[in-house]
């Protein structure tokens, strides 16, 4: 924000020089440089003459001038405030002063969000009204400083608008062919909500602006085009927008700006879907009239209409880059065509341009579950494969591969693949769960690596302890291994949870029976419910 700023300030600068001063052979040859815009030689320029005579204030404003466009505000307000000092200061210098406070507290709203930076911005704000209305006071005809008064009134929003647009429409009667007053004072009337008239301010801001403005221009037709929205005049607005359109044809903010007023309100839909078309009748390559038109129409219910949009958008060289288009129409292809390999195909395309779409993610995981669903696992497989394709970090994605390539009976794929789900999600505990139970259930037939089977599910039990599952194998494990307490705790807190369970039940009753054979010594039998034999 402080190099805008500093852009904002030269188109100011190059216009504003020293009252004055061009009559002081000590400040002409900085002066020179100035309207070169060779700021940092200007300025150098300036401090020496505030060096030899420092009780020279127009080298100071000068200066002070120099440093706002070099983006140095604190530099600016230090050097305008040590020239005011000694009495009281000119209009001039007031003027510059209240600019460089103003800038300052851009900046500081701009480069930190916090709210001791806010605090700042804010007394920065305040000290620019301070020295603006003094600039005023002295001199009622200072355009500039009215001009930068208004623009301080309007940090303030709808609450400054009132007196922002007294002050400004004073600096566009003192100097109406300058066009940044006028865009200006469109905006305090916007604020305003006085659209007709902040319409016509930012027209006459583009009207007067050079051709060199070309960026200028293009922004004030846009406002223009809200202006006109806003207040009801589809055809001025449709105009507006065409006129800045083909200033700029790939300028993202026209279209925000556009979606703004007609995305908003049902009962502007049409028009704003009139304006789109048009737009992308002028130009029949041009990506961005038929991607917003797409989702004008969709917010409308017409996906018909929506789908043809977006699918013309692909068809342009620059929509091919547009990764939401591709998913969009990817959600077509799914459900009202029922073609999957196509809408997979789209979705990868778009996950390829942005791996964080989540509309192509979130399809393409619909399509995992289906085929999750129909015992599909060859297809759900392949389907995962492309999620990872576009996040290959993603533990939850690699521990799914690992479950489809388990029930294939491709147990060494599947650990694989849960070793790097755990490599990415090492405390997730239904990936831990799933890998231990790959290792006790299901692993290679020569060598069932219990002890890292245990140390999995016992982790997943300790991040989760109410998982059932967890528990169920963990418990299954112990009795295989002999630890009959652990076996019984654990399974009969699975059966008391959920009694529906008869794989626990099961192998509960095993640990029961176990333990009471334990406690009459090997030989002897005990039946269900039977007191041991003692004798």
């Amino acid at each position: 924000m402080a190099r805008i700023a500093v852009v904002i300030a030269l188109v100011w600068l190059a216009s504003a020089p020293v009252t004055g001063a061009q009559d002081d052979p000590d400040l002409r040859i900085g002066l020179e440089l100035y309207a070169a815009g060779k700021y940092e030689m200007a300025l150098g320029s300036f401090r020496a003459v505030i060096e030899a005579r420092p009780d020279k204030p127009a080298a100071s404003v000068a200066a002070g001038r120099c440093l706002i466009a070099l983006g140095r505000t604190a530099e600016a307000i230090e050097c305008l405030v040590r020239a005011a000092s000694p009495g009281e200061p000119s209009a001039e210098l007031s003027s510059v002063l209240g600019q460089a406070y103003y800038w300052s507290g851009l900046q500081h709203l701009a480069d930190d969000p916090s709210e001791e930076s806010r605090s700042v911005a804010q007394a920065r704000l305040s000290s620019a009204v301070d020295s603006l209305n003094r600039a005023v006071a002295a001199a009622p005809d200072a355009d500039e400083a009215l001009y930068f008064l208004g623009r301080t009134r309007l940090q303030s929003g709808a609450e400054g608008a009132a007196a922002a647009e007294k002050a400004l429409a004073r600096a566009v009667q003192l100097k109406p062919d300058q066009p940044s007053y006028r865009e200006q004072l469109g905006e305090a009337l916007l604020w305003l909500g006085r659209f007709p008239e902040a319409a016509a301010a930012y027209r006459k801001a583009a009207e007067l602006a050079g051709a060199e403005f070309q960026s200028f221009r293009r922004q004030c037709l846009v406002r223009a085009g809200q202006c006109h929205g806003l207040g009801g005049d589809a055809a001025s607005a449709e105009a507006d927008f065409r006129a800045a359109f083909e200033l700029g044809p790939e300028d993202t903010s026209l279209f925000l700006a556009l979606w703004e007023v007609y995305a908003t309100d049902a009962d502007r839909y049409d028009d704003g879907i009139r304006i789109l078309e048009a737009l992308a009748v002028a130009r029949r390559d041009a990506a961005l009239p038929r991607y917003y038109l797409g989702f004008l129409q969709k917010t409308k219910g017409d996906h018909p209409a929506a789908r043809r949009a977006l699918e013309a958008c692909l068809e342009t060289a620059a929509g091919k880059a547009f990764p939401e288009a591709w998913a969009r129409v990817a959600e077509y292809l799914y459900h009202d065509d029922g073609n999957e390999a196509e809408a997979a195909r789209y979705c990868q395309r778009a996950l390829g341009l942005d791996a964080q779409n989540e509309t192509a993610y979130g399809l393409l995981q619909g399509m995992v579950s289906r085929r999750y669903a129909a015992g599909e696992w060859v297809e759900a497989e392949s389907l995962t494969r492309r999620l990872l394709d576009a996040r290959p970090s993603s533990g939850l994605e690699w521990s799914n591969l690992g479950l489809f390539l388990t029930n294939q009976r491709r147990y060494k794929e599947a650990w694989w693949a849960y070793e790097k789900a755990l490599q990415y999600e090492p405390d997730r505990p239904d990936i831990l769960y799933a890998a231990g139970g790959l290792l006790y259930f299901y692993s290679f037939p020569l060598d069932r690596p219990r002890d890292k089977a245990r140390e999995l599910l016992e982790r997943a039990l300790e991040l989760a302890p109410d998982n059932l599952d967890a528990m169920e194998n963990l418990g299954i494990l112990c009795l295989e291994r002999g630890e009959l307490e652990r076996a019984r705790e654990l399974l009969q807190t699975v059966v008391e949870y959920d009694p529906g369970r008869g794989v626990a039940m099961r192998e509960l009753n095993k640990t029961l029976h176990a333990l009471r054979t334990r406690a009459v010594g090997p030989g002897a039998t005990v039946g269900p419910g039977e007191e041991p034999d003692r004798k």
